[in-house]
């Protein structure tokens, strides 16, 4: 599916460069146009590339030549002909549609390798069913795990996009710190500024999940422990137990993630097999970012549902725009991707999400990036809850 509304939206941008590249005054411009639209993608690439090495590409036929690679999957090439398009034409049309290209969500991920969707796996270990324990620490859950065969714990992480580790750490797992200019910035709590750092390639075990030469954010700022994210476990759906402090991981069924069963548009309540009630309470995916709708003092709230936060967070705009809250007196350092931030606690008088209501704590702070408040561990961590991405479902039993 991803695939084929990828193609829709390149063709649709490609549409509006068709005339003018087709009367380009290179000759083989035309013919790398009609190439593109019959689909032979890799020959129209081979045409605007020699135009680009010979010094007659135009901008139409820089950017025909992005997105042939894009469509090939070579994001880095395409990532480098958009910045190229931007660079040489700022004034083209056609520069205008590589800068809106390359911060697609979906695009920005698959160029920077992280996007699993485009991972080959054929040397992963992914089993249909693991268990795994962890450890709270302060509200992370901490996972046994190894790092290029090194033991070490990681926090369980639905908030990270990716898989984290600080430079601080990197050579205890033997890994070498790049002698380049950080090539990627991401954002993260912890700091109002993208984090700097370079996309790496490790060994990661975690439980019997292996992934060998699994790519991995090596950021510029301080962690106190490396970070587990969505793309080391985004094929399996997960149970999280805290009686018995376990994670179960069951591998999705082919096809799952994209468009498995009916998915759920409101908060349902049945009863299980094992007799207990089970309320599921949909969610939608925004990039790698796991988003409910909350009541927060009775106003609607899109959360990020986030394991990694020991508590619910939001920004002071976010905060007084559902009503705000009581001022406790007291504050916390918040440790995130961007580094460490000071914050305020509030109690908020009634936090919904699906049958849970409760009055609840939240760190509130503006030194942070955060598209979405947070829903933490301090709202639901001490329930049994199942993360189902094929039905766009978290299951809590009650």
């Amino acid at each position: 599916m991803y695939n084929r509304l990828i193609n829709l939206r390149l063709l649709s941008l490609a549409t509006v460069c068709l005339v003018s590249a087709a009367n380009a005054a290179a000759p083989q411009a035309s013919d790398g146009v009609k190439l593109y639209q019959k689909g032979d993608y890799a020959n129209a690439a081979k045409v605007f590339d020699a135009s680009i090495r010979a010094g007659t590409a135009d901008a139409n036929s820089v950017y025909y030549a992005a997105i042939s690679h894009e469509q090939l999957h070579e994001f880095e090439r395409a990532k480098a002909l958009y910045e190229l398009l931007i660079r040489k034409f700022p004034q083209e049309q056609a520069a205008d549609l590589a800068y809106k290209a390359m911060n697609r969500p979906e695009f920005q991920l698959a160029s920077d390798g992280f996007s699993p969707k485009f991972r080959d796996i054929s040397h992963d270990v992914l089993p249909k069913e693991c268990f795994v324990n962890f450890s709270d620490n302060r509200g992370a859950m901490m996972v046994a795990a190894t790092i290029n065969g090194r033991p070490t714990k990681v926090c369980f992480d639905t908030g990270a996009a990716t898989c984290v580790i600080s430079v601080d750490v990197a050579r205890e797992f033997g890994i070498q710190i790049p002698n380049r200019t950080p090539d990627l910035s991401v954002s993260g709590y912890g700091s109002t500024e993208k984090i700097p750092g370079w996309r790496v390639k490790v060994d990661l075990t975690v439980g019997r999940i292996v992934r060998p030469n699994f790519s991995v954010f090596l950021s510029t700022s301080h962690l106190p422990f490396p970070m587990l994210g969505a793309t080391f476990y985004h094929e399996f759906q997960y149970t999280i137990d805290k009686s018995n402090s376990t994670i179960a991981f069951k591998r999705n069924m082919p096809g799952a993630a994209d468009s498995g069963g009916q998915r759920s548009t409101k908060t349902m309540t049945t009863l299980n097999a094992s007799g207990k009630y089970e309320y599921s309470v949909p969610f939608v995916m925004d990039g790698q970012q796991l988003v409910v709708t909350v009541k927060v003092n009775g106003v609607e709230c899109p959360m990020q549902f986030d394991t990694g936060a020991g508590m619910c967070m939001f920004t002071n705009q976010q905060f007084h725009s559902v009503g705000g809250g009581t001022d406790t007196g007291h504050s916390i350092t918040i440790n995130g991707a961007g580094g460490a931030a000071e914050s305020k606690i509030y109690t908020v008088r009634s936090m919904q999400m699906g049958p849970l209501n409760k009055p609840v704590d939240v760190a509130v702070c503006d030194t942070v990036r955060a598209k979405y408040p947070l829903i933490g561990q301090n709202f639901f961590g001490d329930l049994h809850y199942t993360i189902d991405h094929g039905h766009h479902v978290i299951r809590f039993e009650k």
